[in-house]
């Protein structure tokens, strides 16, 4: 505890501004995820069987067959070098993790949009209510409240992969730890710090997944 306490004291910068590093990798990601990823699920929903069928294999081998390292680093090595070109290491990471999370979160949206219940859909068609007023007002909303609890827990996932920025020298937080225990030569103490840090940034996101949760089970839409 007491190495704990002494590393936290003399490279608390260090470990804050690649937590800011981590976070803003993070949030690029939530964002673009959240915004495309959205558009994704209700296209994906509004579509026929078939194109339904397609899209899940195409997310099923996107997204499960290739790890995020792999696209991570194909991207910043040998993409970049066949295209004649030099992105920042950090624009890079923060595309690759924002393509992943848009695949993650447009699959949560699908299921959730799948999961409504028929007879909206009918009552909808049955009132004249046009399919464009039907997505915005009745099945985008609902959808995104049901998704929210499972919405939630995917992005703590998506915090934990910007550990893997450090392999295209981004400094966020465990490039930053690397480099502390490379000085300290004291793998205990710094990663145990390194978890504590994680802990705390990933802990209020589970919290408020747990209460949303909580809420729509009492709501009746939990799924």
């Amino acid at each position: 505890m007491n190495d704990i306490v002494s590393l936290l004291r003399r490279y608390h910068e260090a470990l804050l501004q690649g937590s800011v590093t981590s976070i803003e990798l993070a949030a690029i990601a939530w964002a673009g995820g959240l915004l495309a990823g959205t558009l994704l699920g209700i296209w994906r929903a509004s579509r026929g069987r078939g194109t339904k069928r397609t899209g899940v294999a195409m997310l099923s081998v996107l997204a499960s067959s290739i790890p995020v390292m792999v696209y991570l680093l194909w991207c910043h090595y040998p993409l970049q070098t066949l295209l004649g070109i030099s992105v920042p290491p950090f624009a890079t990471a923060a595309a690759v993790f924002t393509f992943y999370n848009t695949l993650t979160i447009g699959e949560i949206i699908r299921a959730a949009i799948g999961d409504l219940p028929l007879a909206f859909s009918l009552s909808s068609r049955a009132t004249g209510v046009p399919k464009s007023v039907y997505i915005r007002h009745i099945m985008a909303p609902l959808a995104l409240r049901a998704a929210l609890p499972g919405y939630l827990v995917s992005q703590v996932a998506v915090l934990h992969l910007t550990l893997f920025a450090s392999l295209i020298s981004v400094d966020e937080l465990f490039r930053v730890t690397q480099r502390i225990n490379a000085l300290e030569y004291n793998a205990v103490g710094v990663f145990s710090l390194l978890a504590l840090f994680y802990f705390v940034l990933s802990f209020p996101l589970l919290i408020v997944a747990r209460l949303a949760n909580t809420r729509l089970a009492k709501l009746g839409l939990e799924r």
